[in-house]
């Protein structure tokens, strides 16, 4: 075959990637179809129900707040259905989470509302963000392989072999957490200026001072500035408006809890803040040398959030082992900074005192840590592409992660830790509580809700999202051995 084929054939079989997985995740993000108001949004909090949790709930209450009531603190009827993660700061309910992941989410909210699904648009712009760490996987694995096929598969091992699953359709964090993670290593591999990456980049400034001077930065001062303007000031803005302070960190503000907040005296509320939360939060409470055991136990080992039950491919990455040695002295240099990345996020989670993530669907928060490691599985396959078993391992461990994690996805993900009571009525291996309700036929996704479920089931609708992601998988894998990349 020709160099010319070849690169029409991967860049064909990469188009039909990145659409199937962009349909799959559409049709799987959790939602209902309406602009809601307020009330809607406190009465959509039973699991399967696209507010099943408080950090939805809270994001979401952000985005509301700016659009429908023209604030950024929280009228009455809004700080109902965000408690527990509510504060009360000089006179105004506010929230505890920052506020980044509902700015990014709000042209979407607004573009949805235009079509009556504000809530489906909004939840939707974490899947975007899921398929653009898919396809930084794919590059940075290109990169260092020139394998396309490697990168394909790495890719779609992080999205539907792991956690990032079922946390690519709702409000949660994880994906724009790992987009700057990624984004940054691809960078670091670049070594050069990011025109390719079309992200504005300065040629030039012109500075008069006296003659014309032409100023030339670097991508590392590009990345840094966009950082600070996009990211900080922002927050900074928002801190400062909110809480009255700009250092203040959301996490650190007293909590209203257990209080009913349409009652008339908004003073009764300020009371019980004081006196539910102790006032010493700070940023070096939350982390912890001492709660490593337990977070190794818990993030690693446990059934109901350790990694080897819900995203054991992640194993395989231990291969890189035999690959280190006779890599190039680039591709060592990214291999080691990819493994301190890796190993800088897990002992961070490790001394975390919650490293359960609430009530949550398997380890959420090593869902960066999983994007780096598919970094290592494209190199691991690449390496061994003409290995029969090891190809064979594999996909067997891909198609039980991809079961796994589609169960939670289509479902939900509000499955109590050990340490609460309400984790009793679960199994021991928690996940399975997730394949019951596809067996009831309870289902979360937006479109099989509404579209889908008077054509099939929804075990019906699980075997099928399982087969095309599984025979997508395959046909890469078949192309990956059959190629004429050196492994």
């Amino acid at each position: 075959m020709s160099n010319r084929s070849n690169i029409i054939k991967i860049n064909v079989l990469l188009m039909v990637t990145f659409i199937i997985t962009t349909v799959v995740l559409g049709i799987i993000v959790k939602g209902v179809a309406g602009n809601l108001s307020a009330n809607d949004v406190y009465n959509l909090q039973a699991r399967t129900q696209p507010f099943e949790l408080s950090p939805e709930r809270g994001r979401f209450a952000i985005v509301q707040s700016l659009f429908e009531y023209r604030r950024l603190d929280f009228p009455k009827e809004v700080a109902r259905y965000v408690i527990p993660d509510l504060a009360y700061r000089d006179g105004k309910f506010v929230t505890l989470f920052p506020p980044g992941v509902s700015f990014i989410s709000s042209p979407l909210y607004y573009l949805g509302k235009q079509f009556n699904y504000s809530q489906y648009f909004s939840f939707l712009t974490v899947s975007i963000f899921a398929i653009i760490n898919v396809f930084l996987i794919f590059k940075i694995v290109a990169l260092l392989t020139s394998n396309k096929y490697a990168g394909i598969l790495a890719g779609l091992i992080f999205l539907f072999s792991t956690t990032a699953l079922p946390y690519a359709i709702t409000l949660y964090q994880h994906h724009f957490t790992t987009f700057f993670i990624l984004l940054s290593l691809f960078l670091f591999l670049k070594k050069k200026s990011i025109t390719s990456l079309l992200l504005s980049y300065f040629k030039f400034i012109d500075i008069k001072v006296g003659k014309k001077i032409i100023v030339k930065l670097s991508y590392s001062i590009f990345v840094a500035f966009l950082a600070f303007v996009v990211g900080i000031i922002p927050n900074l803005a928002f801190s400062k408006y909110v809480y009255g302070n700009m250092f203040q960190l959301a996490g650190t503000v007293r909590g209203v809890k257990n209080v009913q907040v349409l009652e008339p005296d908004i003073e009764a509320a300020r009371s019980n803040s004081e006196q539910a939360v102790d006032s010493n939060k700070s940023l070096s409470n939350f982390f912890q040398m001492s709660n490593v055991a337990n977070g190794f136990q818990v993030l690693i080992a446990s059934s109901e959030r350790g990694f080897v039950f819900y995203a054991p491919v992640m194993l395989l990455s231990i291969f890189v082992i035999f690959v280190f040695s006779k890599s190039s002295d680039d591709n060592k240099k990214t291999i080691r900074l990819v493994f301190v990345v890796q190993l800088l996020i897990l002992i961070l989670y490790l001394m975390w005192g919650d490293p359960w993530g609430g009530w949550a669907f398997g380890p959420r928060y090593l869902i960066p840590l999983f994007s780096c490691n598919s970094i290592l599985l494209g190199v691991v396959l690449n390496k061994y592409g003409k290995n029969l078993l090891m190809l064979a391992l594999f996909s067997v461990l891909f198609i039980y992660g991809l079961a796994v994690n589609t169960a939670g996805a289509l479902t939900t993900n509000a499955l109590a830790p050990s340490k609460e009571v309400e984790s009793a009525s679960l199994p021991k291996v928690q996940y399975m509580f997730n394949f019951q309700m596809i067996s009831d036929n309870h289902s979360s996704s937006f479109v099989y809700n509404n579209l889908l479920n008077q054509y099939f089931d929804l075990k019906t609708f699980f075997f099928l999202i399982i087969s095309v992601v599984s025979v997508l998988y395959l046909i890469n894998l078949i192309l990956l051995y059959r190629s004429e990349y050196e492994n």
